[in-house]
């Protein structure tokens, strides 16, 4: 808002009438976004590569109790 908009008066601090409302509603505002997109993180994005980790983990490692065989003849 400060960049991209013309100011209203040439010799004001304040470039619009709402930029001093704007920035206390930003201070506001940005933490509890952060807030919440950790929460999104945590509930969805980290649950799914939590869950993909361990789906390779059983693939990778050799389930010795579904080949009876192999323990003795390895």
């Amino acid at each position: 808002m400060r960049y991209l908009m013309e100011p209203t008066d040439p010799f004001s601090v304040v470039n619009l009438p709402w930029q001093p409302t704007l920035q206390h509603l930003h201070v506001l505002v940005a933490p509890l976004m952060v807030f919440a997109v950790g929460l999104i993180w945590k509930k969805h994005i980290a649950a799914l590569i939590r869950k993909r980790k361990s789906a390779e983990k059983r693939l990778e490692s050799p389930n010795l109790e579904r080949q009876p065989g192999y323990a003795v003849t390895h």
